[in-house]
């Protein structure tokens, strides 16, 4: 999708040109070129394994975990099988 001109910043609906890169979580293009991890759902777009441990980070805090449990039980990528946003597996 090299050739795609994504907009990752100002969030809209897909058209026709972007849909293939459209997060439907935030709503912005992503081009998934280089990518650590894409869900085929929401087509949210995972940089690094990093970004997507922080991701299910976001989504256990959202969900009351405290950040202090957080640090003990966050489970490293390898191990997370689903995407933290809409919950669909990779």
């Amino acid at each position: 999708m090299a050739d795609l001109a994504a907009d990752p910043v100002n969030p809209h609906n897909p058209t026709d040109e972007c849909w293939p890169a459209h997060c439907f979580f935030h709503h912005v293009d992503e081009p998934d070129d280089g990518a650590y991890r894409v869900c085929f759902e929401c087509k949210h777009v995972y940089r690094t394994a990093e970004a997507l441990r922080e991701a299910w980070a976001e989504v256990a805090v959202d969900a009351g975990v405290t950040r202090l449990a957080l640090h003990v039980i966050a489970p490293p990528a390898e191990e997370i099988y689903g995407c933290p946003y809409c919950c669909h597996d990779f």
